[in-house]
C-alpha cells in the first residue's frame, strides 16, 4: 500500500512536469477569457483544463499521499502488536 501511494504521487508529480514542460501554463489564461495568441480558444481551454488539474494534483494530493504513506508503515506495526495474542504464563 505504500508503494501504491508513493507511485501515485510520483505519478501525480511527473504529470504536472510533463504539463509544465509542454508550455500548457500558458493556456490558463482562458480562465480569464483571454484569448490565446495563437491557438484555438477549444485547444487551449482544453490545455488548460489539464494544466490545472495536474497542477492540483501535484500540489494538493501529492503531499497528502506521501503523507499517508509515511503514517501507513507505523500504523500497521502497531496494529499488528495490539492484535498479537498475549500469552499467559
Amino acid at each position: 500500500m505504500r508503494r501504491a501511494f508513493l507511485g501515485a504521487a510520483l505519478l501525480l508529480g511527473a504529470s504536472f512536469a510533463v504539463c509544465h514542460l509542454a508550455g500548457l501554463r500558458q493556456d490558463v489564461s482562458v480562465i480569464a477569457l483571454t484569448p490565446p495568441v495563437q491557438e484555438s480558444f477549444e485547444r487551449a481551454a482544453a490545455g488548460a483544463v489539464l494544466y490545472l488539474a495536474s497542477y492540483f494534483g501535484a500540489t494538493l494530493l501529492a503531499p497528502a499521499l506521501v503523507l499517508g504513506a509515511l503514517v501507513y508503515g507505523p500504523l500497521c506495526a502497531l496494529a499488528r502488536a495490539m492484535l498479537r495474542p498475549v500469552s499467559r504464563v
